[in-house]
């Protein structure tokens, strides 16, 4: 099928990136094994939950991992207020 033919289905699926999701906190897009509990974004360092119940190569994030979350939001407040004095 030529560019010129192609669905919008056939355009998309060349964009797809198989075991990865975005993250929601900076859009970056992180990719780990397969059946990972938890995932940290490399580029902001916030922890999400992943869930696998469509197969081994499609996660879905199903919220963040608190404890990380928080402390790192309490550095960055921190780090704010010292900057300010």
């Amino acid at each position: 099928m030529d560019n010129k033919n192609e669905t919008t289905m056939h355009s998309l699926i060349k964009t797809r990136s198989m075991g990865s999701v975005r993250c929601l906190q900076c859009y970056e897009r992180i990719s780990f094994p397969a059946k990972a509990e938890t995932a940290a974004c490399p580029n902001c360092g916030f922890e999400w939950r992943l869930s696998w119940h469509m197969g081994d190569n499609f996660p879905r994030i199903r919220g963040p991992v608190w404890e990380t979350n928080n402390r790192l939001i309490a550095e960055a407040e921190k780090k704010a207020k010292e900057e300010k004095k």
